[in-house]
C-alpha cells in the first residue's frame, strides 16, 4: 500500500505542477483560499512571488497575464494585509520589489497545502490506470 500511496502523490505533484499554470481554468482554490486572501487572483500573485522569491508588479502582471493596473490594486491590498512588502529597487528608484512577508510565506503554504489536498481527492476518485492517463 505504501507504493500505491507514494505513486499517489506522485501523480498528486505533477498535477499540483501543472495545475499552477491553469488556476482558475481548473478551478482550484475557488473555495478553499485562506480568509486573508479575498480573490483567486491574490492566491495567484501570492504563488507567483513564491515561484520567483522577488518580482515587480509588472513582471507578476506579465507573468499571469493580468492587467498592470488591476495586480498593482491586488498588490497594494495584500501589502495591507501584511502579506506582502514593497520596497524600493537599489538598482532603479522606479521600481518597488515585491516580496512574501512571512504572513505571505504563511499564506502561501495553506494555499498549496489545500490544493494538494484538492487534487488528491479529485484524483482518488478515478482508477489508477485513469490517474496515470492524467498525468501523461
Amino acid at each position: 500500500m505504501a507504493s500505491i500511496m507514494t505513486t499517489l502523490a506522485q501523480r498528486v505533484e505533477a498535477v499540483h505542477r501543472f495545475s499552477g499554470l491553469y488556476t482558475d481554468g481548473i478551478g482550484l482554490l475557488s473555495g478553499g483560499r485562506p480568509r486573508q486572501l479575498s480573490s483567486s487572483a491574490e492566491a495567484r500573485i501570492i504563488a507567483e512571488l513564491v515561484r520567483h522569491d522577488t518580482s515587480t508588479a509588472t513582471e507578476v502582471a506579465r507573468a499571469l497575464g493580468l492587467d498592470l493596473g488591476y495586480v498593482s490594486r491586488l498588490v497594494s491590498s495584500l501589502e495591507q494585509a501584511g502579506l506582502v512588502t514593497k520596497e524600493q529597487s537599489e538598482t532603479d528608484r522606479r521600481r518597488q520589489i515585491l516580496s512574501l512577508s512571512q504572513a505571505g510565506t504563511t499564506i502561501s503554504r495553506e494555499v498549496d497545502s489545500e490544493s494538494r489536498r484538492e487534487i488528491a481527492e479529485e484524483l482518488s476518485q478515478l482508477t489508477v490506470a485513469d490517474q496515470k492517463r492524467m498525468v501523461k
